[in-house]
């Protein structure tokens, strides 16, 4: 009896110091003034090879739950009549069979868009994305493969990416405030990630569909606003022939933040 109580606080207190043991430790890597405060006036970080370093945690400017929030005066959705049939059953049943309410994978296209941090890591081959809610994860692949030849759809699909520099070249190695627009904003180098195979799912929580054969095409670009804050813009085009009559087009932004004392990964319950 004696030995589970003492194991039992013995986890207790290493729980607790897990939880707090990188708070207020200066994360490696981000620009620091003379008083050790990060420098907000710092350039955005690059790679040795100059592209943008993509590394960080990044959180959206607001969540997008309905494509209508995105939308301009004028514009609508693209659906096909078979899409937006499947787009008022949902509304009718208020997204029921959504599979996050089941605590299964949030479709790719609409992950990014919730109001919870994810963290991305790059490397020369290969660009990580964990996602702090329900601590799923993503990964892109830059080491020069194409895309596989597979006939079954995957959770978050499959990635590839390359490097497009300023002028049209490529590369393989490496890997504002509004918060989504219809323009493809891509200033400078930028990494185009390609990804097919997607299970069906949601495009957005209101009940936007996609199908099992829609691709999307995915540009990520770092840029340093007059204020010193970093921002991560993504333009995403989804094409689906199936749910959507022609591409959709729609740039995000996403706030840097400063170190990792606030990341808490968050396991679905």
């Amino acid at each position: 009896m004696r030995r589970t109580w003492f194991a039992l606080c013995v986890a207790a207190v290493l729980s607790v110091s897990l939880q707090a043991q990188w708070q207020g430790y200066p994360t490696p890597g981000i620009p620091r003034a003379a008083d050790g405060k990060p420098n907000l006036t710092a350039p955005a970080p690059k790679t040795s090879d100059r592209k943008p370093d993509l590394t960080g945690i990044w959180l959206a400017a607001r969540a997008v739950f309905d494509l209508a929030q995105a939308l301009k005066p004028g514009e609508s959705v693209p659906f096909t009549p078979e899409g937006k049939a499947l787009f008022q059953q949902r509304q009718a049943t208020q997204s029921k069979d959504d599979p996050s309410a089941r605590c299964l994978p949030t479709g790719l296209p609409v992950r990014a868009l919730l109001r919870t941090p994810f963290k991305l890591v790059q490397t020369p081959a290969l660009t990580v994305i964990l996602y702090e809610s329900g601590t799923r994860f993503r990964q892109i692949l830059t080491d020069g493969r194409p895309l596989p030849e597979v006939d079954w759809p995957a959770w978050q699909g499959f990635s590839i990416a390359a490097w497009e520099l300023p002028g049209g070249g490529r590369g393989r190695r490496g890997g504002g405030a509004g918060a989504e627009g219809g323009s493809a904003l891509r200033p400078g180098s930028s990494m185009r990630a390609t990804t097919t195979r997607m299970r069906p799912g949601y495009y957005r929580r209101n009940g936007v569909p996609y199908g099992a054969n829609a691709s999307m095409t995915e540009w990520f670009t770092t840029i340093t606003e007059p204020d010193g804050n970093t921002y991560l813009l993504v333009t995403k085009i989804l094409e689906d022939s199936q749910y959507m009559s022609g591409p959709y087009v729609r740039t995000v932004q996403f706030k840097k933040e400063n170190g990792t004392a606030g990341w808490n990964p968050i396991p679905c319950t």
